[in-house]
């Protein structure tokens, strides 16, 4: 139970430091998936047992400026994936000529564009860019670590093993205060969200220097 534990922690310091976002995470709510049996998935199953991630409305992102995604949405963001797909089952991958993915972490994690076994639990507002947890990592890698994936992200990188470390780290920066309140105007709206300071969350994995070493 690390990773609801880890949530619970992420959850109290973003209340602590910006009581307006108190309440704002759906509740859990019935899903099934079709790798829930997988080594690495209990952490995923544990997340979504706490909760359902952030609204589809009225919200851009509570993680550093990144959406908490659910059951169902994240499942929504792998099926965009599905028509670039070779293979089957969470073996299958989208790997077109004319991506220039790479590794980073070329023995734990693969060069693809995306992979059916990665599951994204942080995404990039407005984009199809994420953090995720990955089912089918390398020989050198372990079930259910966090990798770097996405339309915009070129290099695949090993960010942390799990995804208790992962939420641990963000609720640390939150309540070192690396957080602030901010509001992004849309034709209908203003939208808030929790921006990081300094590097976007993505980047700062992609230069290693998140979660701290």
């Amino acid at each position: 139970m690390e990773t609801v534990k880890a949530f619970t922690r992420l959850q109290s310091a973003v209340e602590t430091q910006f009581p307006q976002f108190a309440g704002r995470l759906r509740p859990p709510a019935p899903f099934t998936v079709s790798w829930a049996e997988r080594p690495g998935a209990e952490q995923v199953l544990s997340l979504w047992s706490a909760t359902s991630g952030e609204p589809d409305e009225g919200l851009l992102g509570l993680c550093a400026g990144y959406r908490l995604l659910g059951p169902h949405e994240s499942e929504r963001e792998r099926a965009k994936w599905v028509d670039l797909m070779d293979g089957s089952g969470l073996d299958a991958v989208a790997n077109p000529s004319w991506d220039n993915s790479i590794s980073l972490d070329p023995n734990a994690v693969r060069a693809v564009y995306f992979a059916a076994g990665w599951v994204p639990v942080l995404r990039r507002p407005l984009e199809a860019d994420y953090l995720a947890v990955d089912l089918v990592p390398l020989s050198g890698g372990r079930p259910g670590q966090i990798v770097t994936c996405g339309r915009d992200v070129e290099e695949k990188i090993v960010v942390a093993p799990d995804l208790a470390t992962l939420l641990t780290a963000l609720s640390e920066e939150c309540t070192a205060g690396n957080w602030a309140a901010q509001t992004v105007e849309t034709t209908k709206t203003e939208l808030p969200f929790l921006l990081r300071q300094g590097q976007d969350l993505l980047n700062a994995c992609q230069d290693r220097t998140f979660p701290p070493q």
